[in-house]
């Protein structure tokens, strides 16, 4: 059976490591326990989420006994991604539906990013959820994270709602999207050339500063918000999900402006749909 026609699987081989079968590649994802692999997961973390809400030694070591923390490496050794996934409550995430496996985090060297790592840690956590007998897998990131969205969307995961003050105050950038999966069911997927093509037809009515007396329950449409993505907090942006999600709308797929033909002042669009 060539690469291209293998399927792929997820198997643990013992306590230490998880096997991900990717795109035809075997990848082994260590499970980390020792204080070392925990410190090496600390400093990749601190490397991509500087400036953000960073993970603490204690969370971690909290992690590690109600989840896991996963490692991926090169293979030369070196620590080229890391993901943590919690299955038990922990001090910083006290609620959890008996469902539920919250992917607490995921970072992937700089420069070694949109290569598919991610999407292998994503089914390292999810192995660990099901394996913990989970049937759903639940996350949160910034709004303004174009590249972590756009891989959860790739995973068959949707945004299902907004926390305002999940981290903080909103003005401090502690807003957040909430991403979930059904574990049970393969979960639809919009490819963003197909997202792309609905967009220029005019079947995703694009949001601007305000709605207008827009009627987001009877357009019959799908609906876009333009999102600049990076580090600094887009206010109007956040503004438009708070008025999607009062009503009921779930998130589908994001497009980079330079894949729709469609004008659109902001980096990314962000489309969403009633439930």
């Amino acid at each position: 059976m060539s690469k291209a026609e293998s399927k792929e699987s997820i198997e643990k081989i013992d306590n230490n490591w998880i096997s991900v079968e990717y795109k035809g590649n075997i990848h082994r994802i260590e499970i980390a326990k020792t204080p070392q692999q925990l410190t090496e997961a600390k400093e990749l973390d601190d490397l991509v989420f500087a400036g953000h809400v960073g993970i603490t030694m204690d969370e971690l070591n909290e992690i590690a006994n109600n989840g896991a923390i996963l490692l991926m490496r090169d293979n030369y050794g070196k620590l080229i991604g890391e993901s943590q996934v919690i299955t038990s409550p922990i001090s910083e995430h006290p609620h959890l539906d008996p469902n539920e496996a919250y992917n607490y985090g995921t970072a992937i060297y700089p420069g070694l990013q949109n290569n598919g790592l991610a999407q292998i840690l994503y089914k390292a956590q999810e192995y660990v959820a099901l394996e913990a007998g989970k049937s759903k897998s639940s996350l949160t990131v910034r709004l303004e994270n174009a590249q972590s969205i756009r891989g959860r969307f790739k995973a068959g995961y949707y945004i299902v709602g907004y926390d305002p003050d999940h981290f903080g105050s909103f003005e401090e950038g502690g807003a957040r999207l909430l991403m979930e999966k059904e574990l049970s069911r393969k979960n639809g997927i919009v490819p963003p050339d197909i997202l792309a093509g609905m967009v220029d037809r005019g079947k995703v009515r694009i949001l601007k500063s305000q709605l207008d007396g827009f009627d987001l329950e009877r357009n019959g449409l799908l609906v876009g918000i333009g999102v600049n993505s990076g580090d600094a907090i887009d206010f109007i942006a956040h503004q438009l999900v708070t008025k999607i999600f009062n009503n009921k709308n779930i998130g589908i797929g994001i497009l980079k402006s330079s894949e729709v033909i469609e004008k659109i002042d902001k980096t990314s669009l962000l489309v969403f749909t009633d439930k």
